[in-house]
C-alpha cells in the first residue's frame, strides 16, 4: 500500500528537482531508502530561494516515486540522498492557505507553518488526495 509525503522545498530547488524527474528526501541514505516505488509526493514551497528569497507558500509539485534507486547529490554544501520521480506535469501551482482548514496533519490551522517546517512529513492519503484535486488532478489518475 503506498505511503504518501510532503516535502519542503524552496521553488528553486522544487524546479530543479521537477527538472531532473528527483525528489530531494534528506541528509541520510536511510531516510531515502524509506520510501517506496509508487510512494506519493509532494512539494511544498515556502520561499523562492533555500533559506531566504520571496513567500511562495503553495504546492508546487506532485508525483509518484519510481524505481528503488537512491540518488547521492551535493547541494548547498552538504549531500542530500533523492529518488527519482515521476511528477504530473499537468499539476498546477496550489495555494496552501485555501487547504489549512481541510488537511488532517495540520492539528492547528492557525499555527500551521509548524506542520510544514519538516523536510519530510508522511501524509494521510486523504490529504495527498485533497492536495492533488487542488492541483487541479485527480487523485487517483496521480
Amino acid at each position: 500500500m503506498p505511503r504518501y509525503y510532503l516535502y519542503a522545498a524552496s521553488l528553486d530547488h522544487s524546479m530543479d528537482a521537477q527538472e531532473r524527474s528527483i525528489c530531494f528526501l534528506g541528509t541520510s541514505e536511510d531516510v531515502a531508502a524509506d520510501a517506496d516505488d509508487g510512494d506519493g509526493v509532494v512539494i511544498y514551497t515556502p520561499t523562492t530561494e533555500y533559506k531566504r528569497g520571496e513567500s511562495v507558500q503553495k504546492f508546487t509539485a506532485i508525483g509518484r516515486i519510481t524505481g528503488d534507486d537512491i540518488v547521492s547529490d551535493p547541494i548547498d554544501s552538504g549531500r542530500l540522498y533523492a529518488r527519482c520521480v515521476d511528477y504530473r506535469v499537468s499539476a498546477r501551482d496550489a495555494d496552501v492557505r485555501p487547504l489549512l482548514e481541510k488537511l488532517e496533519f495540520v492539528g492547528d490551522a492557525d499555527n500551521w507553518g509548524v506542520y510544514f517546517r519538516n523536510p519530510k512529513r508522511e501524509i494521510p492519503e486523504a490529504d495527498w488526495c485533497r492536495i492533488a484535486e487542488a492541483m487541479g488532478l485527480s487523485p487517483r489518475a496521480c
